[in-house]
């Protein structure tokens, strides 16, 4: 009898479409318990046996059956990590090209500069996938500089790309891609990013570095705020100031410092203004110089309402040097001050709680209860008459033994 040229898998792989297989699949794994035949799973594909068992187990458990998608494989997800890089390559390789995609010509008759907008757009997705993989493959990429060198190379290109519209005789375009790669190799250090800037800022180059510029800080503001924001929507905030005035702080420190009186009085006259920029001012709280004193005093607050973002430590480190050099110290009486008096106004609503638990709003009375008790106890009359009702809000209370009216 001769030997089949291919398996019955491979020819219902190539018989087959995608949903059929699937259709197949489901039929055969309702019909039969694949349990069974684990023992030759494992001697075809360990790898493959592995990720069927985790998905057999969790799909008996009806909570974990949604989460079916992160169970891939170890090799179909090697199979899509190299996918990516692929992408990235592809990308890449077009920024050395001066007719490639990253290469803008306004007239036919000038040399093409690069648009560095439009390589971010492209990266993007590309890093949001990789991020989500970076558990799965870390032991199994022996590289350990692979992100390293890829921001190295782009780096590279961008320091080339300067030379060249220099040799051209184009000084904006040259200051301006000299200016992006110091922002995309060290973006968080203001120190590195502010002495490029300032090297570079020429009456000829102005015009271009501006618009670059004020993206980076509108970038800066955005990685800073403890939650996920459009830096594009970012343009007028604290940390606009601060990176402002740190150009000059001989010139501008009194400016930044009359700035910030300036906000924080309207934020503590006007409750409105409060509602819509009370994370921004926590995290000023935060970075002010002795801020992290507050912590060892008002512990509850410091967890609760002074959240620490996702920014690295350079950022972080820049915005605190940068409020130390305008000796903004005094600002944090200040800033305190006003948590006493306006924290009450945003304590969440325990009628937006879900399915009655009340963990949240207990630490946010506690807060309150430690900075100022006077204020606790208007809090705590309004949600009697409020929410009386609501028993497991008194018993979170009584819980963390807070006065319960």
């Amino acid at each position: 009898m001769a030997k089949r040229k291919y398996s019955i898998g491979q020819i219902l792989m190539k018989s087959l479409t995608s949903e059929q297989i699937t259709g197949l699949l489901t039929i055969v794994s309702a019909s039969t318990d694949l349990n069974i035949y684990m023992e030759k799973f494992e001697k075809i594909d360990p790898d493959m046996a592995m990720t069927v068992k985790k998905i057999l187990a969790a799909d008996k458990d009806s909570a974990s059956r949604d989460e079916t998608r992160r169970l891939t494989s170890l090799q179909r997800t090697m199979e899509y990590w190299s996918s990516l890089w692929r992408n990235y390559d592809d990308i890449v390789s077009e920024v050395g090209d001066e007719e490639g995609k990253y290469a803008v010509q306004d007239h036919h008759w000038e040399e093409p500069y690069f648009d560095g907008g439009s390589l971010a757009l492209d990266l993007e997705p590309i890093a949001d996938d990789m991020l989500t993989l970076m558990a799965d493959v870390y032991d199994e990429v022996d590289d350990p500089d692979l992100f390293l060198n890829a921001l190295e190379e782009i780096a590279s290109l961008l320091t080339s790309w300067a030379d060249v519209a220099k040799r051209l005789n184009h000084p904006g375009r040259s200051a301006a891609a000299a200016l992006q790669a110091v922002a995309f190799h060290t973006p968080e250090n203001w120190n590195t990013v502010l002495k490029a800037y300032r090297r570079l800022s020429k009456p000829d180059t102005q015009g271009t570095l501006a618009p670059l510029f004020v993206q980076w800080k509108n970038e800066m503001a955005a990685r800073s705020y403890p939650y996920f924001m459009d830096s594009r929507k970012v343009t007028d905030t604290w940390i606009h100031w601060l990176i402002d005035a740190t150009l000059d702080i001989k010139q501008d420190k009194t400016w930044f410092l009359n700035k910030l009186t300036e906000w924080l009085s309207d934020i503590k006259d006007n409750t409105k203004v409060l509602k819509k920029q009370w994370r921004w001012l926590a995290l000023l709280t935060r970075d002010l110089p002795q801020g992290e004193k507050i912590k060892v005093k008002y512990p509850f607050f410091w967890e609760t309402v002074l959240i620490e973002g996702d920014s690295r430590g350079d950022l972080t480190a820049s915005r605190r040097k940068g409020l130390r050099e305008m000796k903004a110290g005094p600002y944090l009486k200040t800033a305190l001050e006003i948590w006493q008096e306006q924290l009450r106004r945003i304590v969440p609503d325990p009628a937006s709680a879900h399915k009655s638990n009340y963990e949240e709003y207990a630490r946010w009375a506690q807060a309150l209860f430690e900075l100022n008790r006077d204020e606790y106890n208007v809090l705590i009359t309004h949600w009697r008459k409020k929410h009386d009702r609501r028993r497991n809000l008194w018993r979170d209370r009584k819980a963390r033994h807070l006065p319960v009216g």
